[in-house]
């Protein structure tokens, strides 16, 4: 197969495949993929935002469908988005698009489903009564601390979590020793974790919050959160999340006392995959 970039000169050959008004949008890239059999069996538009790269478009020839075409476009993508040093490739689509969804999700992406797709104000979290209330509770006994850098520590962490949790080890290969925080119960092994990607300059992808749901876990928790994010003056972005199983929307609305609705990204799927 072979990645081209759709131009004046051939886009004819790819106009069945990109809608004129992206091939003619200048803030935008088009590229082709010529298969193994020479047809243009594949094509998508691409954008860049705040050093994210943003899939606007991307459509495989139906009868061409399952031969990879799409796997090899999108990967050349991300490839040129590591060399251009940006910090990942996300998609938004509509929620009709199924197809799309599992092909995002089986290619390594973060995908949310519509409606469970969620962005907080980081300061609505760590300025709220009720966080302020939780910090003034905070025992101080629990032995909470970031992710170790030491690549063997921190893979000592982590196994013992994806155990603890019933977890692939590998999902946590780009997770920010800077940003997540790790409890550890009095033995010393880790129980529970908020686990985060950074996600350009300000924003924060939480990955995963892992924890028995007790209170006192909680509270532990989010309170060296909190201490982090103050720290590292990582207080105008936003935290962005999926929730599959209501658990950290439901926590969200009771820490900033607002409605889930208030933070719902509508209407959309959205995938992201951040480069490392």
């Amino acid at each position: 197969m072979e990645l081209t970039r759709i131009e004046k000169e051939n886009e004819e050959y790819f106009s069945h495949l990109c809608p004129d008004e992206l091939m003619n949008d200048e803030d935008l890239m088009t590229f082709g993929v010529i298969d193994d059999e020479g047809y243009a069996s594949c094509a998508c538009a691409v954008g860049v935002s705040e050093n994210m790269g943003s899939l606007k478009w991307i459509y495989t020839v139906p009868d061409l469908r399952e031969k990879g075409s799409a796997s090899f476009l999108l990967k050349e993508i991300e490839e040129l988005g590591q060399e251009l040093e940006l910090d990942g490739l996300q998609v938004q689509f509509r929620a009709s698009a199924e197809d799309l969804d599992d092909f995002l999700a089986d290619s390594g992406y973060l995908v949310g489903i519509d409606s469970q797709v969620y962005s907080v104000p980081i300061s609505d979290l760590i300025y709220g009564r009720v966080v302020e209330e939780l910090l003034s509770k905070r025992s101080g006994d629990a032995h909470v601390c970031g992710l170790p850098t030491d690549t063997e520590k921190k893979h000592k962490v982590i196994t013992a979590l994806a155990e603890i949790y019933e977890l692939d080890p590998a999902i946590f290969s780009d997770i920010s020793s800077q940003y997540s925080v790790i409890c550890f119960d009095e033995n010393n092994k880790p129980e529970s974790a908020i686990f985060v990607t950074e996600y350009g300059d300000e924003d924060l992808f939480v990955n995963y919050l892992l924890s028995d749901g007790s209170v006192s876990s909680i509270c532990e928790l989010i309170g060296a959160f909190n201490d982090v994010l103050i720290k590292n003056e990582r207080t105008e972005g936003r935290l962005i999340f999926t929730d599959r199983d209501d658990k950290s929307i439901t926590l969200i609305e009771r820490l900033t006392e607002n409605d889930r609705d208030e933070f719902r990204i509508p209407g959309w799927m959205y995938a992201v995959k951040l480069f490392v």
